[in-house]
């Protein structure tokens, strides 16, 4: 999720993670080479609203502001919700710029609003 300036809430497209091998752990973000961040995820339509759907769910549930990633996995029953990251990373391995790149955000405009965002909310 991507607060606005104006409060609105913008529902990044979701991230498809194959793994190199096993579990998507450590090894398999940081170090296998053959696991796969598809931005955005081959996921049906109706897969993707309802994992965005989820997400936005989850950030106002949880009172969060600014941005968050809001983690799932999709079975064959559905989507399973994991947990919200209220900071999620933001360096060259993290996906949330990827997430931001893909819907057409760029990075340092991204970060500008952040810091607007947050210099409103402190002279509340």
């Amino acid at each position: 999720m991507l607060e606005q300036l104006d409060g609105s809430l913008i529902a990044l497209p979701p991230i498809e993670i194959i793994p190199a091998d096993g579990p998507f752990d450590y090894v398999a973000k940081y170090l296998a080479k053959a696991t796969q961040e598809i931005c955005p995820g081959r996921f049906t339509p109706e897969i993707s609203g309802e994992l965005m759907d989820q997400a936005l769910k989850a950030h106002r549930a949880l009172s969060c502001s600014g941005y968050s990633r809001s983690d799932f996995i999709v079975t064959q029953n559905g989507p399973i919700y994991l947990e919200t990251n209220t900071l999620p990373g933001l360096t060259k391995a993290s996906l949330y710029p990827k997430a931001l790149k893909a819907h057409g955000i760029d990075f340092a405009d991204f970060l500008k609003e952040q810091i607007m965002l947050a210099a409103s909310r402190a002279r509340k």
